[in-house]
């Protein structure tokens, strides 16, 4: 142990002197898997009875930071250690059964290298995990180091299990149906054991065959019709107890899903209510890990549908995720599934919309009409409701009203430019640097009217003295770039219909 700042004799004189923890605690992060190994070595001739020392341990009173350490000192003695299998088994209970997550991962780490090592002991070990009158959560870790040495055997045992009273048992005997390799045509058996779990009474058994369905189904080239349909099935009924395997299995595991299956799981998240936190969390996760571009009408359906409901729709805020993808993706995103949820004009989802954007927004956005097809009737339609939604967000509102007047022919487009100055200009006046902003940054956008003595203006210089002729607030353009203006007597802010 040159390399770690203890020696092996300091080792030694803390374990004599009962100050192993103290001295063990003190030392570098990356050194404490090795101390555990070698504390394994003094286990293993005769020089410290490590099983006793750690079975009696008081790990659950420990701090987080004396937690995590003790757990890859664990992890290093459980994986070289030599003793019957019987104590092995015992102290790898005693450890799990008040283990943090981090800790029972690191005891499993130990415990499979242990099985790795032992494999000829495997099938006493599963004996004593199942014949002992308790659960266990290292029944999978069993069972797969099972399937390496003897894997019809392996299956046999998962099946058999899959039907025990002992609830973790039960599961991780289930999931291992689903994780196991199977050479061609030979999952049939466990195909079969699923399709029967997934469709029993019991929600616990529900969860965990969908789970290993979803995982078996990934990794198939010809996938099972048979699992397919029982997942159809499962979303057909809009049952609660595989829901969330079912989002989170499209959200993370794509490949398990064909086309139709995929269909019926969208439709059965747009029944996700605000009550159902962590599978809201799911269904986020599940939308974002679509493409927001060519999937954009099946993740704007969904998500619709879910802020739609009459009863318990979630807010936008939940689904942070797909809105800080959309926020910041390269293409044209951003703009179109604002402006449809602005055309749809569904108060619930259009109050909502300054989720989009930062607070106060002012930047200025190449927001697209085109692509839209609007009538001009839609266009004014579309700008009223800029007015009212998005006034907290006068960049972005205004980016949407230069695309109208980009949308329009001249005639049309002078009738928005009066109803633009009439109101959304009467009540934001320094609004008009931001319209010039657009023109002079997207010189396709926005309006640039062919007024009377002005043809040799500026298209910016232009736009500023149409809009401030309309609004009345000053007799002619100043040429500086600043048109100063006093506001009228007794003028009140009108707010958008």
């Amino acid at each position: 142990m040159s390399d770690h700042p203890i020696t092996i004799a300091q080792l030694k004189q803390a374990v004599s002197d009962g100050s192993l923890w103290p001295t063990v605690s003190a030392l570098s992060f990356d050194s404490l898997t090795r101390v555990g190994t070698v504390l394994a070595d003094m286990h293993n001739d005769n020089t410290f009875d490590g099983i006793s020392y750690f079975e009696a341990l008081p790990v659950a009173e420990f701090s987080n930071r004396d937690r995590s350490r003790i757990a890859h000192v664990i992890e290093g003695f459980l994986s070289k250690i030599r003793d019957t299998t019987e104590r092995v088994v015992s102290l790898v209970h005693s450890l799990g059964d008040s283990a943090s997550d981090n800790l029972a991962y690191h005891i499993g780490q130990g415990f499979e290298a242990w099985l790795a090592a032992n494999s000829a002991q495997i099938h006493q070990v599963a004996n004593i995990i199942t014949e002992t009158d308790r659960d266990s959560e290292f029944l999978g870790t069993v069972l797969q180091a099972w399937r390496a040495t003897a894997p019809s055997e392996a299956l046999n045992a998962a099946i058999s299990l899959s039907k025990s009273k002992w609830p973790a048992i039960r599961r991780q005997a289930t999931y291992m149906l689903g994780a196991f390799e199977y050479s061609e045509g030979n999952e049939t058996l466990a195909v079969e054991r699923l399709s029967d779990l997934v469709s029993s009474d019991d929600p616990q058994n529900q969860r965990a065959a969908a789970f290993a369905i979803i995982r078996l189904l990934e990794r198939q080239t010809d996938k099972s019709a048979q699992l397919i349909a029982k997942l159809e099935e499962a979303a057909d009924r809009s049952n609660e107890n595989v829901r969330d395997e079912l989002i989170a299995g499209l959200a993370y595991h794509r490949g398990a899903f064909p086309p139709p299956l995929r269909t019926k799981v969208l439709t059965l998240m747009k029944t996700v209510q605000s009550d159902h936190a962590r599978t809201l969390d799911l269904v986020d996760a599940a939308l974002c890990s679509m493409d927001i571009d060519r999937e954009r009408h099946l993740v704007f359906e969904t998500l619709t549908a879910i802020l739609s409901q009459e009863k318990g729709a979630p807010p936008l805020k939940k689904f942070d995720s797909l809105v800080h993808k959309i926020q910041t993706s390269a293409g044209d995103a951003h703009g179109w599934y604002v402006t449809h949820w602005l055309l749809g004009g569904e108060y619930r989802i259009c109050s909502q919309l300054d989720a989009f954007f930062p607070p106060s927004d002012k930047s200025i956005y190449d927001f697209q009409l085109d692509g839209f097809r609007l009538s001009d009737t839609e266009i004014f339609y579309f700008a009223h409701k800029i007015y009212a939604y998005l006034m907290f967000n006068h960049g972005p509102a205004v980016s949407l009203l230069s695309a109208c007047l980009a949308s329009l022919k001249q005639e049309r487009r002078k009738l928005l430019e009066k109803d633009i100055t009439s109101f959304w200009l009467r009540n934001y006046p320094t609004d008009l640097d931001l319209f010039n902003k657009v023109s002079d940054a997207y010189p396709n956008k926005g309006s640039k009217p062919r007024l009377n003595g002005c043809s040799n203006r500026s298209p910016a210089t232009k736009h500023r003295y149409m809009l401030c002729h309309e609004i009345g607030r000053c007799s002619r353009p100043r040429w500086s770039g600043v048109c100063k203006r006093k506001s009228p007597k007794n003028a009140t802010n009108r707010s958008a219909e």
